[in-house]
């Protein structure tokens, strides 16, 4: 017997209410016509049950958008078998569903998989049972039409799990940015949210550090397992990576109990030419913001230097003097005049004033360092005088700022002009 008059003979005594759509129903019977559309309705039914059997230890499944995909698949396969031509169906949206479900819940795609085998076995030994496999012709047709039908639905669950997966970690991703760029701002964040969300305890202490690599020497992943070290050498209790800005990677670590540690990374960063900077360690809410722009502004100077190990608070009041350059430059050129110069002799007098406010205006103790005699720098000095026009005790804030400022930041900030 020819197998469409077989699927045509197909019937189910006790009657079922559908789930699946009334015009989808009413398309199957006007094919199929009722009997083998009452069987599948059914037998879907009862692959609820085979369903729950498989996956015993997952909570809340789908059960309605499983039996209705169930009833749909069915169709599908039963259609085929009855010869009707039907183009290669794409996932339905309760297929979709059920597949969003098990990558929320983190179920590896194998337990799709492996249902689908169990529901595949399922459904061939029914057909089989119902007539069919009296025909040996038709038992081969049965298992070939079902088999290639659920290795295509197999292809398209795997593919449809791995574009969902990376919807789902970009989603999560997107809030945790999200809940990072909210506190960088200043906005109020449920404390819970990031405990959920981060790990992190707001209540906590904070700590942040930028890792900085020069442009195209340090990968994100190079940049991230110094992130991770970092974390362990400071025994912090939680570690969120975020950006920086451009070459930058923010790393936001949580509550760390040997913060003075981090000058055991220097020796790897500087093999690797990696600069960190932190901020200093602060608490509560506010905490992790006023370290990251305490790391921020020590950016600036670590811009300017080969050292593989910036803290701000010991070049906060370099950060603040060089919050901007051009200002910098202008207050440089203000308050030391003709001592602002490129050439070795202003150079030369710029050391020999800076180490005498250093050394609480001594002249001994100014000549030591600077391995001069005192005649020396009272020679300097009194050269210095004459280019500021005024003493080197007068405007004494001013003056030991701008060398600070040139110290820092050297020839950007030291002017052309004669």
């Amino acid at each position: 017997m020819a197998l469409p008059h077989l699927i045509a003979a197909l019937r189910h005594g006790e009657p079922t209410r559908p789930l699946s759509d009334a015009a989808l129903i009413s398309a199957a019977k006007a094919q199929l016509g009722p009997g083998p559309v009452a069987w599948v309705i059914a037998t879907a039914a009862e692959t609820r049950g085979l369903v729950l059997d498989v996956n015993p230890d997952v909570e809340d499944l789908p059960i309605g958008a499983i039996v209705r995909a169930s009833e749909t698949m069915l169709l599908d396969v039963v259609l085929e078998l009855a010869g009707c031509c039907r183009p290669c169906p794409k996932l339905t949206s309760d297929q979709q569903d059920i597949v969003r479900y098990t990558v929320e819940r983190a179920l590896p795609f194998r337990r799709i998989v492996s249902t689908l085998r169990a529901v595949q076995q399922h459904w061939t030994q029914q057909l089989l049972s119902a007539g069919i496999g009296t025909h040996p012709d038709a038992v081969t047709q049965v298992v070939d039409v079902v088999v290639r039908y659920f290795d295509r639905v197999v292809d398209q669950v795997i593919s449809e799990y791995l574009a969902e997966s990376e919807r789902s970690i970009e989603s999560v991703a997107a809030r945790r940015r999200e809940i990072v760029a909210n506190l960088l701002d200043g906005k109020q964040v449920d404390a819970d949210v990031v405990r959920a969300r981060l790990g992190i305890d707001l209540a906590g202490h904070h700590l942040a550090v930028v890792l900085c690599g020069p442009a195209g020497e340090s990968t994100h992943d190079e940049l991230r397992s110094i992130a991770n070290t970092i974390a362990g050498t400071v025994k912090s209790d939680a570690m969120v990576l975020y950006d920086a800005g451009p070459g930058g990677l923010g790393v936001w670590l949580g509550n760390p109990r040997a913060p003075r540690s981090l000058a055991e990374a220097a020796p790897r960063l500087a093999r690797v030419k990696v600069q960190l900077v932190a901020g200093s360690v602060q608490p509560g809410p506010g905490g992790f913001r006023r370290s990251h722009r305490e790391a921020l502004a020590a950016t600036r100077v670590a811009a300017h230097t080969t050292e593989p190990l910036l803290s701000y608070p010991a070049v906060a009041l370099s950060a603040l003097l060089g919050s901007d350059m051009e200002l910098a430059t202008w207050f440089v050129r203000d308050h030391l005049g003709p001592l602002a110069g490129r050439d070795a002799a202003a150079t030369e007098l710029r050391a020999t004033l800076a180490e005498f406010y250093r050394r609480n205006l001594s002249l001994v103790a100014t000549a030591e360092p600077l391995h001069v005699h005192r005649n020396t720098v009272v020679y300097r000095l009194r050269r210095i005088e004459q280019l500021l026009g005024h003493p080197v005790t007068r405007h004494v804030p001013e003056v030991r700022s701008a060398l600070l400022l040139v110290e820092t930041y050297g020839d950007a900030v030291l002017s052309d002009e004669r």
